[in-house]
C-alpha cells in the first residue's frame, strides 16, 4: 500500500510526469535513430565498399612496375609467407587480391591468396560471385594499356562485419548523447520548477490573514497564467474578510449601546412602583427594541450585500415596477400612520441582478423616505429607461441634504438629521454598497417637493433649507 501510495504521488507530480515523458519520447527518438541508422548503412554499404575497393585497386594498379611481368616468376611465390601472416590476419577479414597480365600470369598476389586464377571472369567492373559457402563481391580493373589486370575480391560476411562494427560505435556514441542530452533537460526542468516551489513554499508559511498577492516577477509567463487569477481570489478573500471583520466591528459597535440601553429600561420597570412609571419604562423599551430590531435587519443587510457582492449565478432579468411595490407594501402601515402618500409611477423596465440585493436598497431608500418625510408628506417613487438605463427614483419631501454633505451620508453611521429622526445611519451607505456590488450609478439630488419647515421645530428651520431629496439609482445596461 505504501509503495502503491507513493507511486500515485509520483504520478501525480509535474516534475515526475515530465521527466517520464522526456524519458517516453527520447526511447522513441533513438530508437529511430537506430532503425534510421541500420537501413541507411544497410543501403550505402555496396556503394561505400565499392569505392573503397577501387580506390585500393587503382592504387595497387598505380604500384605495378612495368618491369615486374618480364623479370617476375610465378615459382617466387612461397607459402612460408602466407603461413607467418596467416597467424595475425582475422579468416573472417581475408580478401583476395591477384595481380595479372594479359598473358595470364600471376605477377603478385595478397597473403592467404591462391596462386591459381579464382575468378575466370576478366570483364571490367564489379560483379557477385558464389564460390562455395561465400559470397564475394569482386571487381575487376584493367591498366590503361590492357597489359595489367588486378582483381580484388571481399567476401560479404566481411562486409557485413564492418558494418555492424561501424553500427555499434555508432549506436555507443550516439547512446551517450541521448543520456547526456536527458541529464541535461532534466536539470533544466528542475530550475525552471523552481519558482513554483518556492511560490509553493511561501503559500505554506503564510499565515490565515495574509492576503497579499504573491509576487509574479521572475516567474515564468505559464505559470503567471496560473498565480495571477489565484491572485484576484486573494484579493477577493481579503475583501470578504475585511467585511467579516468590520461587520463584527459594526455589530459591536451598534448593539452594545441599544442593549445596555434595553437592560436599563427593563430594570426601570421592574422597579417602577406606580403603574404610569411602568408604562412609561415599558413603552421605552418596546421603542428601544424597535430600534435595535431595525439596526440588527440593516447590519445582516449589509452582511448580505457584502457576502453576495456581484454573483453572475444569482442575476436575472424581472421587472422592476413589481419589485418596487412589493417592497413598498411592507411600509404601507408605517405611511398611513404619518399619513404620507406613496405614489408609484406606473412605467415599469427591466433591469437585470440579484432581486434580493436589489431589494435591499430599494426598502432603505424607501424606509428613509417614510422616516424623514413629515407628517402629510408625499414620497414619489418612478421605475423608467433613460437613454437606454434603467432608472429608480425615489423623491421625498423631507429636510433633503445639502450638497457639502451627500458624499458623508453614504459612510456608516454618520447621520445628518440626528436629532429630528432616530436610525442608525447605515441606510444610504447600504444603498451606496449594493449599487457598487451591481456596478449601478447613485446619485443625490434636491427633490423639488414642497416642504412645510413649520412641521419642524424652530431650532431646525436652519438645517432644512432644502426641499426634500430625489435618489437616482441607475442600473447597468442589459
Amino acid at each position: 500500500m505504501l509503495l502503491k501510495a507513493r507511486f500515485k504521488g509520483l504520478a501525480s507530480s509535474m516534475a515526475w510526469r515530465l521527466y517520464a515523458a522526456i524519458l517516453w519520447s527520447s526511447a522513441l527518438f533513438f530508437m529511430a535513430v537506430i532503425l534510421w541508422l541500420a537501413v541507411d548503412a544497410t543501403r550505402d554499404e555496396s556503394v561505400f565498399f565499392d569505392r573503397d575497393m577501387k580506390a585500393i585497386a587503382t592504387t595497387i594498379l598505380w604500384s605495378v612496375p612495368a618491369s615486374l611481368g618480364r623479370n617476375h616468376s610465378p615459382e617466387n611465390f612461397g607459402s612460408a609467407d602466407d603461413e607467418v601472416v596467416a597467424e595475425q590476419i582475422d579468416a573472417n577479414r581475408t580478401f583476395y587480391l591477384q595481380v595479372w597480365s594479359a598473358d595470364g600470369r600471376l605477377l603478385m598476389k595478397s597473403p592467404l591468396t591462391p596462386a591459381e586464377r579464382i575468378w575466370p571472369n576478366t570483364e571490367a567492373g564489379f560483379s557477385w560471385v558464389n564460390a562455395g559457402d561465400t559470397r564475394w563481391r569482386v571487381l575487376n580493373l584493367w591498366s590503361k594499356n590492357q597489359q595489367t589486370l588486378v582483381q580484388y575480391a571481399q567476401p560479404e560476411a566481411m562486409r557485413d562485419a564492418i558494418i555492424c562494427e561501424i553500427f555499434k560505435a555508432s549506436v555507443g556514441q550516439f547512446s551517450w548523447f541521448i543520456v547526456l542530452l536527458i541529464g541535461v533537460v532534466c536539470i533544466v526542468v528542475q530550475w525552471s520548477l523552481r519558482p513554483l516551489v518556492a511560490t509553493s513554499s511561501e503559500l505554506a508559511t503564510r499565515g490565515t490573514s495574509n492576503f497579499s498577492p504573491i509576487v509574479t516577477s521572475g516567474i515564468p509567463s505559464e505559470i503567471k497564467k496560473i498565480i495571477t487569477p489565484f491572485n484576484g481570489l486573494l484579493i477577493r478573500l481579503g475583501e470578504a474578510r475585511k467585511n467579516e471583520q468590520r461587520f463584527l466591528s459594526d455589530a459591536a459597535h451598534e448593539l452594545r449601546t441599544p442593549l445596555a440601553a434595553l437592560r436599563v429600561q427593563a430594570q426601570t420597570a421592574l422597579r417602577g412602583t406606580q403603574a404610569a412609571d411602568r408604562e412609561k419604562a415599558l413603552q421605552k423599551l418596546v421603542s428601544g427594541i424597535d430600534r435595535t430590531t431595525r439596526v440588527a435587519e440593516q447590519l445582516l443587510n449589509i452582511a448580505h450585500v457584502d457576502a453576495s457582492g456581484n454573483k453572475n449565478e444569482a442575476m436575472v432579468v424581472f421587472g422592476l415596477q413589481q419589485l418596487v411595490k412589493a417592497v413598498a407594501g411592507l411600509l404601507t402601515a408605517e405611511a398611513e400612520r404619518k399619513n404620507i402618500a406613496l405614489l408609484i409611477a406606473q412605467t415599469d423596465c427591466d433591469v437585470k441582478g440579484d432581486p434580493l440585493t436589489i431589494g435591499i436598497a430599494i426598502r432603505n431608500l424607501l424606509e428613509n423616505a417614510v422616516r424623514y418625510s413629515p407628517p402629510n408628506g408625499q414620497v414619489e417613487i418612478s421605475v423608467k429607461t433613460v437613454g437606454g438605463v434603467p432608472t429608480l427614483v425615489v423623491s421625498d419631501s423631507g429636510p433633503g441634504i445639502p450638497t457639502s454633505e451627500r458624499l458623508k451620508v453614504l459612510e456608516r453611521f454618520y447621520r445628518l438629521h440626528a436629532s429630528i429622526v432616530e436610525g442608525s445611519g447605515l441606510g444610504l451607505a447600504i444603498v451606496k454598497r449594493v449599487c457598487d456590488s451591481i456596478g449601478a450609478t447613485l446619485l443625490l439630488e434636491d427633490a423639488g417637493l414642497a416642504l412645510d419647515s413649520a412641521l419642524f421645530a424652530e431650532s431646525n428651520r436652519e438645517k432644512l433649507s432644502g426641499v426634500g431629496l430625489r435618489v437616482t439609482i441607475q442600473f447597468s445596461r442589459m
